[in-house]
């Protein structure tokens, strides 16, 4: 695209393009009068916005949970006609409510903003109904051009593997040898990584020295500083923000607690807290934590909706029902309401993202793809947008090339393999000649440590008792571990032993003439635990004294 033939003209664009746009706009380093719209913001702006006020409104108006209640604020956007349907007619009446108490943001102004003006549609061939008939409309009164980016078909390779890690393995290989080759780390792309390969994408690259920036998967909810909110929470939310202040300790505290207070300033429109509560905790918990940005790593992307240049590009798990997005009949709106109110079905949806994803395939320069024909449930199948005369197939070949840590790793299971079945591979053949690895051979014996050393961690000191010389004789690497170390699985403390007592009695009393004071003083004599003057106590309802 010729970023300077779009002075002076208003790009409407994907979401997730805008920064890609930016960054070539950025690059030509020339002022460049274009307004850029993304789909959400035309959307908002064409029709209606709306804000938290809006969502608590419906939920306490129409009894329903927060989620629930931006379940039908968002359908509100596809009711432009009369129909028969139970559900429209529900949406027709709440979209009515909430004109009448001004809840929906009106932008009166837009659509006269864009008269007579020239607008760029770019890339946006494969998208619903809902935005054509927008794109249609503009066209009365626009210039309306239509843009889509292409560049050289070219056939391209998808690599067979027989589980998850060993195609996360190829990958790991692959991209090492591209930065051999010469390619920027930055320049390399891995698309269509879900979460669950997260974890073993972890460990492999870790492997391999290849820093990735994975979207995180944990959110805020559990952090210390989100624990302090709810435990102070109440209807004085100021009073309760200066508590969480007083107890941040670091940057990272510092960021949650801008999100908190982010996400309270949303609710102003209340006066007691405490009924928006609900509201409140439910965003705090659907906030993901913020991982530190690396300066050279592979980074994740979107293959169906981000901006390609001349990235290299990897998109693993190109399996069926992963990719492309396989968009069921289960809205809130089912398919033949959609039909009636002129909307894309789940049908039609998944026909478009299916040519999109093979355009993206066909006209991206540097692309390879990965996929696995088995998991844990057994066989599975390669994505329905393979296509012959698009892609080739291949068989993977891992070469053991970039990392000793997984080849030694890898070489073990090969040897475990040829133990339990007697099974003799080419790559086991190959490893057990690279590497002379001991193989079942781990010594337990406990090993010397230094005498120096042990002083300075104990401080110069050592407390021996009758019970620690003991059990030094009957295992040294014993004593090592629950004198030095201080290792134990478990600590007795008072309300362990109390509870054990307790729990002892419980599982006894149940018979006749049970006596429970003989037993409860039989139990406490027969402990282990040496009870303090400070952990003594009389009960009145035992009439036992310790």
């Amino acid at each position: 695209m010729n970023i300077e033939k779009l002075n002076n003209k208003i790009l409407i664009i994907k979401d997730k393009s805008k920064k890609s746009i930016l960054k070539k706009i950025n690059e030509q380093n020339k002022l460049i009068n274009v307004k850029i719209i993304t789909l959400s913001e035309l959307k908002k702006k064409y029709f209606f916005d709306y804000t938290k006020e809006t969502i608590y409104y419906v939920s306490k108006k129409y009894n329903v949970v927060p989620d629930v209640a931006k379940i039908y604020i968002e359908n509100l956007y596809y009711i432009n006609k009369d129909s028969k349907y139970e559900k429209v007619l529900k949406l027709q009446e709440i979209k009515q409510d909430l004109e009448n108490n001004e809840l929906l943001k009106n932008n009166k102004l837009f659509k006269e903003f864009l008269k007579n003006k020239d607008i760029v549609l770019y890339n946006l061939k494969y998208v619903d109904k809902f935005y054509l008939n927008i794109f249609e409309e503009l066209k009365e009164n626009n210039n309306v051009i239509s843009i889509d980016e292409e560049s050289e078909s070219t056939i391209k390779t998808l690599y067979c593997a027989k589980n998850m890690e060993e195609e996360v393995t190829f990958v790991a290989s692959y991209i090492c040898k591209l930065i051999n080759d010469g390619i920027n780390i930055n320049n390399i792309k891995l698309a269509n990584v879900k979460e669950g390969y997260h974890y073993t994408i972890n460990k492999v690259f870790k492997m391999f020295n290849i820093p990735i920036e994975l979207p995180s998967n944990t959110t805020i909810d559990g952090t210390a500083v989100v624990k302090i909110f709810k435990d102070n929470y109440n209807s004085n939310i100021e009073e309760t923000l200066n508590i969480v202040k007083e107890n941040i300790k670091n940057e990272k505290d510092e960021e949650i607690y801008k999100q908190i207070v982010n996400i309270v300033n949303e609710y102003i429109f209340i006066d007691d807290f405490n009924e928006v509560k609900e509201f409140i905790l439910n965003d705090i918990s659907k906030i993901k934590t913020k991982k530190n940005k690396l300066k050279n790593a592979v980074r994740i992307i979107d293959i169906e909706n981000d901006l390609l240049t001349d990235d290299y590009v990897i998109i693993m798990n190109f399996n069926e029902g992963v990719i492309p997005t396989n968009h069921k009949n289960e809205d809130y709106l089912n398919d033949e309401i959609k039909e009636s109110l002129n909307q894309s079905t789940s049908s039609d949806l998944n026909l478009k993202d299916t040519e999109n994803l093979k355009e993206k395939i066909k006209f991206t320069k540097n692309l390879i793809l990965t996929y696995r024909n088995h998991d844990e449930k057994g066989e599975i199948f390669v994505s329905s947008a393979y296509q012959e005369d698009l892609i080739k197939k291949e068989e993977i070949n891992i070469e053991y090339n970039y990392s000793n840590e997984y080849n030694k790793i890898k070489l073990v299971s090969l040897k475990d393999e040829f133990n339990k079945f007697g099974t003799i591979t080419d790559d086991l053949i190959l490893l057990n000649t690279k590497y002379k690895e001991e193989y079942l051979s781990y010594d337990n014996k406990f090993k010397n440590i230094k005498s120096e050393k042990l002083r300075e961690f104990i401080n110069e000191k050592l407390t021996l008792s009758y019970t620690s010389v003991n059990e030094y004789y009957q295992c040294a690497f014993r004593y090592y571990l629950s004198y030095i170390l201080r290792v134990n699985k478990f600590e007795d403390t008072f309300e362990i032993t109390i509870g054990n007592i307790f729990h002892k009695i419980l599982s006894e009393c149940f018979v006749d003439e049970y006596d429970f004071e003989e037993n409860f003083k039989k139990c406490v004599n027969e402990s282990k635990y040496e009870f303090t003057n400070s952990s003594k106590y009389s009960n009145d309802k035992w009439g036992t004294t310790i």
